[in-house]
């Protein structure tokens, strides 16, 4: 069967973000035409077989625009499989279409928007390029330390190319509803990751981790957070200039108006390392006190 270029990028895109709405595949796939071509397109694969949808409604209750949710079906799976010449098992799918359903997919489209926002700003801006992003289910980072195995599983990971090299970064999406002993849990283990240096093997240094959050007022929040998460983490400041461990949070409304902008909050360590922000100049260094004071 012969397929439209458009419709298997449909599949490819569903396949890198398990699940997207409409206006996110119309933004990334048909941004150059009109969302009703979008529509056309996702309707077709839908009538084929090759994804399952799930009606979200906009605007809250009592009304507003409904939209769809879309993921790849088990035969859209399998014919990516054929297309790509890729393993069948590395290409996730829904299993039970019947239990599909937006809320299952809003954290993932959280996430999306967080890659749209970079991938647009970026594409946009001379010099700069958006040359890697993952998520889940293809972000999980496997390493062994003293004998034990750990796993890191970022909400996102993107590579940044600009002028003066690359940038990497992790992505934390926060949406409310986790408690904050879970993100300073999770903190932790991003600092245990550091230290162990098993991260050196894919990385040349530690990206960078950035936190959005739904709510501006949480920001303080997830910043108390990380300080909690980084508490009882050693040997901090040790790696070199190049290798600190970094962390800022941002409301995710700022960070997706202007990504490239000043928008995060920087969380230092108790060696004051700071987090330099993407065409921003760096932020001079704060005496003891000026921290005690914040």
């Amino acid at each position: 069967m012969i397929w439209a270029p458009r419709q298997i990028q449909v599949l490819r895109l569903l396949r890198a973000h398990r699940f997207m709405d409409v206006a996110q595949v119309h933004e990334v796939v048909f941004a150059p035409v009109s969302r009703r071509a979008c529509q056309r397109c996702l309707t077709t694969l839908f009538r084929q077989g090759l994804v399952v949808r799930a009606r979200a409604v906009a605007g809250g209750l009592g009304g507003g625009s409904q939209a769809y949710v879309y993921g790849l079906s088990a035969r859209g799976a399998d014919t990516l499989a054929h297309i790509d010449d890729a393993p069948r098992a590395q290409i996730p799918y829904v299993r039970d279409p019947d239990a599909f359903s937006p809320q299952r997919a809003r954290h993932q489209l959280a996430v999306n928007q967080c890659f749209i926002a970079l991938w647009r700003a970026l594409g946009s801006t001379a010099g700069h390029s958006l040359v890697r992003w993952n998520s889940d289910p293809h972000l999980r980072m496997r390493y062994r330390t003293t004998g034990r195995s750990h796993v890191i599983h970022p909400d996102g990971l993107a590579q940044v190319r600009n002028p003066r090299g690359d940038h990497w970064l992790f992505f934390e999406i926060d949406r409310g509803t986790e408690e904050l002993r879970r993100i300073s849990r999770k903190v932790h283990s991003y600092a245990h990751f550091w230290r162990s240096g098993a991260w050196r093997s894919e990385f040349p240094v530690f990206p960078a981790l950035r936190i959005t959050a739904s709510r501006r007022t949480r920001v303080a929040s997830l910043c108390q957070a990380v300080r909690v998460g980084l508490h009882e983490v050693a040997d901090r400041g040790t790696y070199g200039a190049n290798d600190v461990l970094q962390i800022a949070v941002a409301w995710d409304a700022a960070f997706h108006a202007d990504p490239l902008g000043p928008v995060w909050t920087p969380v230092a360590d108790e060696s004051g390392q700071q987090l330099t922000v993407l065409g921003e100049t760096p932020a001079p260094r704060r005496t003891g006190k000026e921290r005690a004071l914040q």
